[in-house]
């Protein structure tokens, strides 16, 4: 049986009221599922389709000392080695990710949330992609990272009008089924502007633009619908992104 996902997800591990967030895309893009809850709600979410590609936006494992190894042999300075490869190469081009320690307990709440996440994935039966048998797949993925590469660019800070903008025109333009975020203007006149009231329905919150970000990353590789990279070494899980080939520098976006 030929690995052919029905449903692309993507989990966010929010740490604050909900546990985690998740969306379900179809084969064509459109968002059927925004769920938020605790991570049993999400596994049942994940599971309802026979064969399902799951992307998470955390990391899956620690870091295993490459980085380390990798400046040791070239000489250089060993400030900021505690790291995954996948984030090294990342930060290198200016795209500043988490750095994942090398030990569970120097490790931030959301980040062993996502550890354990990934652990009841597992324990599902979702295996790594790529697997030509397995029905469950999972992948990592990285919401800002994605956000970069689909842009060119850093995007701009993730809580202001003009960042959720930005974001949401990026994943629009990559194919999603969602608002166009340009509707937003259509519905601003001056009389609402002096009274300070914006358009609703229309523009996603910054979690909910990051659950996005991941269910796309995972749509676009169980569909084949653009060219997807694994950043990093399969040692310490490589994180999982939406484009062909890195870029030498991600310059910071501008308003």
């Amino acid at each position: 049986m030929k690995f052919a996902p029905e449903l692309f997800c993507g989990i966010d591990l929010t740490g604050g009221e909900n546990e985690c967030m998740w969306a379900i895309l179809t084969e064509s893009g459109q968002v059927q599922v925004l769920g938020a809850g605790t991570m049993d709600a999400a596994l049942e979410a994940v599971q309802q389709a026979s064969q399902t590609l799951v992307a998470v936006n955390a990391p899956a494992a620690l870091n295993r000392g490459l980085v380390r190894q990798r400046l040791l042999e070239s000489g250089e300075s060993l400030r900021g080695a505690e790291m995954r490869l996948a984030e090294y190469e990342l930060r290198q081009r200016g795209i500043l990710v988490a750095p994942t320690p090398s030990r569970l307990a120097l490790c931030s709440p959301w980040v062993q949330a996502g550890f354990l996440m990934h652990q009841r994935l597992a324990q599902a039966g979702f295996v790594w992609y790529p697997d030509e048998q397995a029905a469950r797949q999972r992948i990592e993925t990285n919401a800002h990272a994605v956000f970069s590469v689909l842009l060119g660019r850093i995007p701009l800070p993730r809580p202001t009008l003009e960042g959720r903008l930005q974001r949401q025109a990026a994943l629009y333009q990559a194919g999603l089924d969602i608002p166009d975020p340009m509707d937003f203007f259509e519905e601003i006149t001056r009389h609402k502007l002096l009274l300070g009231q914006f358009p609703s329905g229309i523009l996603f919150s910054a979690v909910w633009l990051d659950v996005l970000a991941t269910a796309l990353t995972a749509w676009y590789v169980g569909t084949q619908r653009g060219p997807w990279l694994g950043i990093g070494d399969v040692q310490e899980v490589q994180v999982i992104l939406p484009v062909g080939e890195l870029k030498a520098v991600y310059m910071q976006s501008v308003i």
